[in-house]
């Protein structure tokens, strides 16, 4: 019985992990709303510059942190803290190269 309140309580906190990132995630991806990028004001250099940088640094660094969660047979406790890691700063990198 105590297992099974130890997994909930891990997936509990995973579900609340997750919003926290998303959430953060949301308002990160406002930022090129304020910088004028959607609007079209944003100058081509920077736009290739964002997007290789996500392409470079940021795709490799979610794709690392996939390979270490297969690695750990996606178990609940490793993702949840250090394999969650690259997911979420490599998704940082992503997102502004997703609003260009």
């Amino acid at each position: 019985m105590a297992h099974l309140e130890s997994r909930l309580c891990l997936i509990a906190l995973s579900y609340l992990v997750s919003f926290l990132r998303f959430v953060g995630l949301m308002l990160f991806g406002m930022v090129p709303l304020g910088l004028h990028v959607i609007a079209g004001n944003f100058p081509t250099r920077h736009c290739i510059l964002t997007i290789l940088f996500a392409i470079l640094i940021g795709v490799p660094m979610v794709l690392y942190g996939i390979v270490q969660n297969v690695s750990h047979n996606w178990e609940l406790s490793f993702h949840i803290g250090p394999g969650a890691q690259f997911d979420y700063w490599g998704s940082l990198i992503i997102v502004p190269a997703m609003q260009v």
